[in-house]
């Protein structure tokens, strides 16, 4: 007789028959129609520089191109936490791979090649890489707006610094803590960048009903943060929350 229905007992996983039989379906599997258009997104290729000029002549002079979009097209700003992103870049980039353009184009292989059309002139501006060095009171300031930025209440951003957050936090006697400890080891812990691994790469794909609400399917594990980034960054077009519907299905 089993003593437990469920620990020690083998689980079924809900999503495992979909998934090892080929029926489940992901974001890119779901038909929307000869309509649906393709996006390509143009990065920066410089870690901190002004925009000088970007050239979209040539990207929309191919066939099937319908719209390139820059950041004059969306000249405001959005975050999770605070309002320090822009959909694409507004007259300098902050890292490498930031958003500069899009291209939008009636199939996906068009889109990519006006994207290599694209020319954005830069001028390099001084690069902040090490952590530490970005603390100095000399470093290049990557925002310089930074104290500016509309954000949560429990954000604390050092203006004209480098410091998008900080915190201190307060719990019994640090000292008497040390003293009492039969050790003590001190060092310093750098992390590189991490990322999820899903099954499936980023992709959202977004549609429009006739009463102009918007319906987005992505491979994320946040649809409601997702619908509330897209109503605040797309506020100017006249949305709000209850005109956005983000669906998750696998990923």
């Amino acid at each position: 007789m089993k003593k437990h229905k469920f620990i020690g007992q083998p689980v079924i996983r809900i999503d495992g028959r979909e998934k090892v039989s080929g029926a489940a379906v992901f974001t890119d599997d779901i038909d929307f129609g000869a309509n649906l258009l393709y996006a390509e997104v143009v990065t920066s290729t410089q870690a901190h520089a002004l925009i000088k000029a970007i050239d979209t002549s040539a990207a929309e002079s191919i066939e099937g191109v319908v719209k390139v979009f820059t950041g004059k097209d969306f000249p405001y700003q959005f975050g999770l936490y605070m309002k320090d992103r822009y959909i694409f870049a507004q007259e300098k980039v902050r890292f490498y791979g930031e958003q500069v353009a899009a291209v939008v184009a009636r199939s996906a292989q068009v889109a990519k090649q006006a994207a290599r059309l694209v020319r954005v002139e830069y001028e390099p501006l001084p690069v902040v890489t090490d952590q530490m060095e970005a603390l100095e009171a000399d470093a290049a300031l990557i925002h310089p707006g930074l104290g500016e930025y509309e954000h949560v209440p429990w954000f604390f951003p050092q203006s004209q610094t480098n410091i998008a957050h900080w915190r201190k936090i307060r719990k019994g006697d640090l000292e008497d803590g040390f003293k009492q400890a039969d050790y003590v080891l001190e060092d310093t812990y750098q992390v590189p960048r991490y990322a999820h691994c899903a099954i499936e790469t980023h992709v959202a794909i977004g549609k429009f009903d006739h009463s102009g609400r918007l319906t987005v399917w992505s491979s994320s594990q946040s649809p409601h943060t997702q619908r509330n980034l897209f109503a605040e960054a797309l506020a100017p077009l006249g949305l709000t929350h209850k005109d956005v519907r983000v669906i998750t299905p696998h990923v």
